[in-house]
């Protein structure tokens, strides 16, 4: 009987995880390219707009960061391992507008460390916000709903910057580049009109 209550609730216990699988991102590495832009000095992300040679800056916010409250409770009474929680960007619109579907973009940071995703508005709290998750103690979290994600692909430029290719069709909506440092979080926000 012990056994069989043991292993209901390491059963029960494996449902209370995420598995990464589920949540795995499409970004890959191609080709290095060489580029024919100049990248202002003070500036860290920009867009690409097709049949342009001037690059239009998307500017970077500094993002706060929101615990789940119903998630820590679940994890105090340890029926959860999963962290949830959100990062929020203040105002409700970008102010760089695009058109493509897959939009191209450069940065200075690397791609490995970035994470681009569909953003919900909260008109309420004036503020744009993606839900993370993640496994607890894990360094790594994913974008929750998937379909909030958006895959790309990447290379490396001559001058040490990077070319970002999206490869998720974006439909209309408040977007982001998110990047993490030392649990400070930054977004470089866009709209698709």
């Amino acid at each position: 009987m012990l056994k069989l209550t043991l292993s209901l609730i390491l059963c029960s216990l494996t449902f209370s995880c995420i598995s990464n699988e589920y949540y795995q991102s499409d970004i890959n590495r191609i080709d290095n390219v060489v580029v024919d832009h100049k990248f202002p000095i003070n500036q860290d992300a920009w867009y690409h707009q097709p049949g342009q040679t001037k690059l239009i800056e998307l500017e970077r916010t500094k993002c706060g960061a929101e615990a789940n409250v119903g998630q820590a409770v679940k994890q105090a009474l340890l029926v959860s391992f999963v962290n949830k929680f959100s990062i929020h960007a203040p105002g409700t619109t970008a102010y760089t507008k695009i058109t493509e579907t897959t939009p191209v973009f450069f940065t200075r940071y690397n791609p490995e460390n970035l994470t681009i995703a569909r953003m919900q508005v909260d008109s309420v709290r004036n503020r744009r916000f993606i839900n993370l998750v993640n496994n607890r103690n894990a360094n790594t979290a994913y974008v929750d709903p998937v379909a909030d994600n958006v895959n790309f692909n990447w290379a490396k430029t001559q001058n040490g910057k990077y070319k970002i290719i999206v490869t998720t069709p974006l439909e209309k909506g408040e977007y982001g580049i998110f990047s993490a440092k030392d649990n400070k979080y930054y977004v470089f926000s866009f709209k698709k009109d």
